[in-house]
């Protein structure tokens, strides 16, 4: 039904999608919101919740806009670079239910503003592939990922996945290392000057030093729904995973580099929970990137669609459990 439907690429599927969306944010359009904690670790999204924050129409449609827009964005990246093979709406269609699982907690939350930019450093790194001396390039995504991480601290870690993508891509020139490290320094260069120039550096560094110290009291609480949840898409993941091993000789090298990328970026995006100094259903949204692509890669490339179809609808099921009850 779902995994058939959205298997083409069609102008039609994106109004199938939009319907979708609202469909599972329905319960936000209507209800109250929660109130929302943010922490000090998180200066881009601070000063943009410090103007709307009491505005819940503005939230609202922000948010869904940024979901929309990034569904878009995320679909036609994993196409583009046949990941999955097929021009499909799939990894649209996975992604706004992955991202909907939480959003009765917060509808706007920072990793929505900072996966907008791992989608397109993601993108860069991809089309790093083959090319020498890609020097803007190289500046570019460490800038991608530093602003990522002034939305949202835990995506610093995602200058590990740019590094590893050196490493498959076997790009060894120290001139391209440095050129990543300057571009993660730079944009906190520029914040640090406006800490100091307001008297706010030491406060801001000592933000900073609580993160590091948290990960010595680093504790995982999450409730009951979130358990299933995420059981249920860590065994699709699990079962999408043994497929693609079981058919990497099949790919080309290409492919088989840009699968790489993902895996760690999956690995990334579950460890870096460890520099939230409190944990929060939004987090996973970072691992939601590369899931997506990973379960609808999987979906496209599967014989029994039956089989499929069941996964997606007990996914699915779960979502619309934990948006409506």
């Amino acid at each position: 039904m779902f995994i058939q439907f959205f298997k083409s690429k069609t102008l039609i599927l994106i109004v199938a999608l939009f319907i979708i969306a609202v469909f599972l944010w329905i319960d936000i359009f209507i209800n109250k919101l929660a109130p929302f904690s943010s922490e000090k670790s998180m200066p881009f999204f601070n000063f943009i919740y410090s103007f709307f924050g009491n505005f819940k129409w503005i939230i609202v449609i922000t948010a869904f806009g940024l979901l929309f827009f990034q569904t878009i964005i995320l679909n036609n990246l994993a196409t583009d670079h046949e990941l999955p093979s097929k021009n499909t709406y799939l990894p649209a269609l996975v992604y706004i239910v992955l991202m909907s699982s939480s959003v009765n907690a917060f509808p706007i939350h920072p990793v929505l503003f900072s996966n907008f930019f791992l989608l397109l450093a993601l993108n860069i790194i991809f089309e790093l592939y083959g090319k020498s001396e890609s020097f803007v390039d190289i500046l570019n995504i460490s800038l991608l990922i530093s602003l990522a991480s002034l939305f949202y601290f835990p995506c610093i870690f995602f200058l590990l996945l740019f590094w590893i993508a050196f490493i498959i891509y076997r790009m060894f020139s120290l001139r391209e290392w440095i050129i990543s490290i300057v571009g993660i320094i730079l944009p906190y260069f520029f914040l640090a000057i406006y800490y100091f120039w307001n008297d706010k550096l030491l406060n801001r560094i000592q933000d900073y030093q609580k993160l590091l110290i948290n990960l010595k009291h680093f504790s995982l609480k999450i409730s009951t729904y979130q358990i299933v949840l995420y059981s249920v898409i860590g065994a699709i993941l699990l079962i999408a995973f043994y497929s693609l091993m079981t058919r990497t000789r099949d790919k080309a090298i290409k492919n088989r580099k840009f699968n790489s990328i993902i895996f760690w970026f999956l690995i990334l995006g579950i460890v870096s929970i460890a520099l939230s100094s409190n944990y929060s259903s939004f987090h996973f949204g970072i691992a939601f990137i590369p899931a997506s692509i990973l379960i609808s890669n999987y979906f496209v490339q599967v014989k029994r669609k039956w089989f499929a179809e069941v996964l997606f609808l007990i996914l699915l099921g779960v979502v619309i459990y934990g948006t409506f009850f």
